[in-house]
């Protein structure tokens, strides 16, 4: 506020002096103003005198131009003439000189054809001549291509054959190859089994595997026989639990390992070869009838040692086709314990018992999986001989392939070589067609200017005659049109001296009707340059007087306000601390807001969801309360009309409550209290504030993904467009690099690639490159002078 009253005080001061500077400074423009008005009345005085006598001299001035003007037009329009006839024989000479030369020209030009046509006659002979040179030569080679073109398609068809049976063969031999390492490796797993006795009794492996009694025995009775596929079922069913039962060679082995059992655990069934066979009844010989096949131990082959075992075991065993039939046969013999199997496995025992139906387990039996493995090694064993058969025919066939291969490439080479021969030959051809049609074209043309020049030295003779007689008169008229320009001429000269006199005079009066002309405007100028300054004087007088009032104004406004100032400086100083304060003061309050708004509103779900259970529960009580309360109404009615007994006037029970669970129930609901806490009602409000700034940063979100999804489409859009303008570049360049090369190369060959399974706008770009004569190949492969070119 200092500087200001201080500024108001400076703008008093020099306001002050500028007015003074001001006044002095009109009162001299003033003066001057007067002055310029007495020059300018004297000066316009002398310029109307002025202008007067100019009028006079320019009508003067006037008619001697006329005068002149009109010599000179009648003098121009002679001279034009003259000329004219001059410029017309000038080019009739011209004229003559040129049809003279030009007829010795075509008296030259005529002499030259005839010798150009005896040339071109001899040179098109010639092309005719080598054109039928070239096309008897074209007609053998393009036989020798559809030779070779043959032998190579026979040869490719070979090939063809060779791979396809190659690769079958390869495809059977891994066929092979691979189910004989299946069946090996099936037939390990069952040998293993087998070896480990996995499917028997846990007595037969503690015997076999884990005692020292395993030599004392032969086997399992499952392993030591073999039966057919298709009665397998049955044997499994006839012998029973007896196709697991030990082999023992004597009685004592039989007993030492069921003493070993004992110790160890497990059972296990025994044979033992020293006991005599026994047979329930003597062996019946059933007549024949339908569906009895036969006694079932004619399809068993079991091993020598063990044929009494297995007589005594299938004693009266036969083998039938349906149940049907088993029945039957047991009910024409009923005093003879007879025993019947179907192949499916179906049976009546010797005791009448019939059994029947479908296992899930008929191919895991013992005899099934014995079976299998004997199956296994023939299939293997049969395999790996196909495999083994297999690897001659596949080596005689990679030599057949490489012997076609090779024939292959070298009747490549030799068609490649028909070719090239054949393009020369074609060239040659068309060369030799194209010279003799030229030279035939150049015949007839020179034919048809030998006519043209012939008729044209007879035109140029007539023209020659009738330009010297053209030149003669124009001669004539020239001399005539000089001898009336030199008269015009002395007249000239006297009309341009009288002009010439005016004219001087004319232009004195007009330098001094200049010199006064500017005089006037330059006192004019000076006039209103004056008032001009005279009105911006008063006008910076008016200004600066209203400066100072101004100026006057504001002093006493800064001297008042710059007490208040003062005193509101001090104050704004004390407040700007206060707000730093309570502005940092805020800004801990809203962070530790936003920290307690995250934890409220976890809190607000919690005490919700909690708030709802409370809520149902105090509903279900409620409701609980009114039923017990109408049933002790109830209650209480039902017995004061049954046994006219007050209830409510006896008092309360005699039983006391148990007071230790009622304070631990009041416990409780008060923690349950203490948890809730109470509510904040303030939470609704920061939770609605949250949910509108976080709706808004949602939109933001969603304005975001929008325009990410547009700049996507629209790089994709970029993308596609770039890339369908470098292919189209791509095929320009490429089809005018394949032409310019075979102009540089004739007979050659050249491409652009781009790289295969790469973007096109990354991939890079293969110069391919084949001058005549050598194989395709890539640029860098050519010569350097080669590679320059290309």
């Amino acid at each position: 506020m200092r500087e200001r009253r201080e500024a108001a005080e400076q703008i008093r001061a020099r306001t002050a002096r500028e007015r003074t500077d001001y006044s002095s400074q009109l009162e001299a423009v003033q003066q001057q103003c007067r002055d310029n008005s007495a020059q300018l009345d004297e000066a316009h005085t002398t310029f109307v005198q002025i202008e007067r006598e100019l009028q006079a001299h320019q009508q003067r001035a006037a008619q001697a131009e006329e005068e002149y003007n009109s010599h000179r037009a009648e003098l121009d329009q002679r001279q034009r003439g003259r000329m004219e006839h001059l410029r017309q024989g000038s080019e009739i000479s011209r004229a003559l000189e040129r049809q003279q030369a030009e007829r010795d020209a075509l008296d030259e030009r005529t002499v030259a054809m005839r010798g150009e046509e005896d040339t071109a006659t001899t040179e098109r002979d010639q092309a005719l001549q080598a054109a039928g040179e070239a096309e008897s030569a074209l007609a053998e080679t393009r036989q020798q291509l559809s030779t070779c073109q043959q032998q190579r398609a026979t040869a490719l068809a070979e090939r063809d054959h060779t791979e396809k049976d190659l690769r079958d063969l390869s495809t059977q031999r891994d066929a092979a190859q691979r189910a004989a390492e299946a069946n090996q490796a099936r037939l390990q797993v069952l040998e293993k089994v087998r070896a480990g006795y996995q499917g028997y009794q846990s007595g037969v492996r503690t015997l076999m595997l884990e005692s020292p009694h395993a030599a004392l025995f032969r086997g399992v009775l499952g392993d030591l026989i073999e039966v057919e596929t298709a009665y397998a079922r049955a044997v499994e069913v006839a012998l029973g639990e007896a196709l697991q039962a030990l082999i023992a060679d004597s009685d004592s082995g039989l007993l030492k390992g069921i003493a070993h059992l004992r110790e160890r655990s497990g059972r296990v069934g025994i044979l033992s070869l020293e006991a005599p066979p026994r047979t329930l009844g003597p062996v019946l010989d059933p007549d024949p009838m339908p569906g009895l096949r036969g006694p079932l131990l004619d399809y068993v082959r079991p091993e020598a040692s063990i044929t009494p075992l297995i007589i005594g075991l299938l004693h009266n065993t036969f083998l039938v086709e349906d149940l049907q039939t088993a029945l039957a046969l047991t009910r024409r013999y009923p005093d003879a314990y007879v025993r019947c199997v179907t192949p499916d496995g179906d049976a009546v025992d010797l005791f009448g018992l019939a059994s029947g139906g479908q296992s899930q387990a008929e191919d895991s039996g013992v005899l099934g999986r014995g079976r299998e493995i004997r199956t296994l090694r023939s299939l293997v064993a049969h395999q790996k001989a196909r495999y083994a058969a297999i690897g001659p025919r596949l080596a005689v066939l990679a030599d057949q392939l490489g012997v076609l291969t090779q024939r292959l490439e070298d009747l490549a080479t030799e068609n490649e070589t028909w070719r090239t021969k054949e393009r020369e030959q074609i060239h040659q051809h068309q060369r030799a067609c194209a010279d003799a049609e030229r030279l035939a074209a150049r015949l007839a043309q020179l034919h048809g200017e030998s006519t043209s020049l012939a008729k044209r030295c007879q035109a140029l003779d007539q023209s020659i005659a009738e330009q010297a007689e053209h030149l003669r008169h124009n001669e004539a008229e020239s001399t005539r049109l000089s001898e009336e320009s030199s008269a015009l001429e002395e007249d000239l000269k006297q009309s341009e001296t009288r002009r010439r006199e005016r004219r001087e005079a004319l232009g004195t009066l007009q330098v001094e009707h200049a010199r006064t002309a500017e005089i006037v405007q330059g006192l004019e100028r000076d006039a209103t340059r004056l008032k001009n300054i005279d009105e911006n004087l008063q006008n910076n007088i008016e200004r600066l007087a209203a400066e100072g009032v101004e100026a006057e104004r504001q002093q006493a406004e800064c001297s008042a306000r710059s007490t208040a100032l003062a005193e509101e400086l001090k104050g704004l100083h004390q407040g700007r601390e206060t707000l730093a304060a309570e502005q940092d003061q805020r800004r801990q309050h809203w962070a530790a807001a936003n920290t307690q708004n995250r934890e409220l509103q976890e809190n607000i779900s919690h005490l919700q969801r909690q708030l709802n259970e409370q809520r149902e529960r105090r509903t279900s009580l409620e409701v609980r309360i009114s039923e017990m309360q109408l049933q002790t109404q109830h209650i209480r009615e039902r017995v004061q009309e049954e046994y006219q007994c007050d209830v409510a006037a006896m008092g309360p029970l005699d039983e006391a409550l148990d007071e230790e669970t009622t304070q631990q129930r009041i416990d409780q609901l008060r923690q349950s209290l203490h948890r809730l806490g109470s509510v904040h009602l303030g939470v609704l409000e920061e939770h609605q504030e949250q949910k509108e700034r976080y709706d808004f940063l949602r939109q933001q979100r969603d304005d975001l993904v929008i325009a990410a999804e547009d700049l996507k489409k629209t790089l994709s859009l970029i993308d596609r467009t770039a890339r369908r303008m470098f292919l189209q570049s791509f095929e320009q360049i490429r089809e005018t690099f394949k032409e310019t090369f075979v102009r540089f190369f004739p007979g050659g060959e050249a491409d652009l690639r781009l790289e295969e399974n790469i973007d096109a706008l990354e991939a890079q770009i293969d110069i391919i490159a084949r001058p005549r004569g050598k194989r395709l190949q890539n640029i860098a492969l050519l010569s350097g002078g080669e590679r320059a070119l290309t």
